[in-house]
């Protein structure tokens, strides 16, 4: 396969363009090493199994109207994303569950360190046709509810590394590979539902106005948010705030507002370049040193710092 026409594929699988059926593709020595395999199992269910080197950073930039339901999980590497305008880190080993109808995805890959990860694309009817019992569904159903428009991010359990580790060192070919491959999928969905059948979450009423928060958060960065100036615009008590936006988004609030603050700060100074000082200003410092501190106690590094390791 000449050196376009791989790169061309590269690029198609990592922006979820449409994909045959089965295909590994080498990546060119001129760009770094190692492979991406792409299986679909069904129309409505492809995995992608990546387990390359980059010589160089690169950034994609991609729009997706796809309706997918997305497993990515993580055991190497240093990934930066943003999915309409929310930045977060995918650093092994880690797992981000989101499901969107429509998205505009930056993806910056960090060089230098092997990536190695699998992503699992399904619509949400085939998600559920895992599920026989009616109440099963209703649960992933409300989960879906729930999760449309979000990101959910988790540290990989022992169980989950294994599954995971296993579909990336997946030996079987053709419909043996595809059989294989859709049982550890089916072994990662009990290990994500399991659990999430067990939690609680918000009625679909207060969830719509804790997303209306999460989105308020996020498009107001740089302004001195509190649980109470929050609840304040949505109308709910702070009690309702601090209990469902953790059970909803999986993490408390004021941790929220701070992560994404950070986030966004290595997002501005790794993929946008701007400098230290501007990204501060940006993001609504007006105090360099209260910056570097909130951002050394995040990356455990000062601005500068993270800047010369990237």
């Amino acid at each position: 396969m000449q050196y376009n026409e791989r790169l061309a594929q590269f690029a198609s699988i990592t922006a979820h363009e449409n994909n045959p059926a089965t295909a590994t593709i080498s990546l060119p020595a001129q760009i770094g090493e190692g492979t991406v395999a792409t299986v679909t199992i069904r129309e409505s269910l492809t995995v992608v199994v990546t387990d390359i080197q980059l010589l160089q950073d690169q950034l994609d930039q991609f729009h997706e109207d796809s309706k997918m339901v997305e497993f990515n999980y993580v055991l190497a590497g240093d990934l930066i994303c943003s999915v309409n305008n929310e930045p977060f880190r995918m650093q092994g080993p880690t797992q981000a569950l989101s499901y969107f109808h429509q998205s505009n995805v930056t993806l910056k890959t960090t060089a230098k360190q092997r990536v190695q990860k699998v992503e699992i694309r399904m619509t949400p009817e085939r998600l559920l046709s895992y599920f026989a019992e009616a109440t099963d569904r209703e649960q992933i159903a409300h989960f879906l509810q729930h999760q449309l428009g979000q990101i959910t991010q988790h540290h990989l359990t022992p169980f989950v590394k294994q599954r995971v580790y296993e579909i990336l060192h997946c030996s079987y070919k053709s419909s043996f590979k595809a059989l294989y491959i859709e049982a550890k999928v089916m072994e990662l969905l009990v290990a994500t539902f399991a659990k999430a059948k067990r939690q609680s979450l918000p009625n679909m009423p207060d969830a719509q106005k804790l997303q209306q928060i999460k989105a308020i958060i996020l498009a107001e960065l740089d302004q001195p948010h509190t649980v109470k100036t929050l609840a304040a615009r949505v109308g709910l008590p702070e009690n309702k705030v601090r209990q469902g936006f953790k059970q909803l988004f999986d993490v408390p609030i004021i941790t929220f507002v701070r992560q994404q603050r950070m986030e966004k700060a290595a997002w501005l100074l790794e993929v946008e370049g701007l400098s230290v000082t501007d990204t501060a200003i940006t993001l609504g410092y007006s105090n360099m040193s209260n910056f570097t501190i909130a951002f050394r106690k995040y990356f455990g590094c000062n601005p500068s710092e993270y800047l010369k390791g990237t």
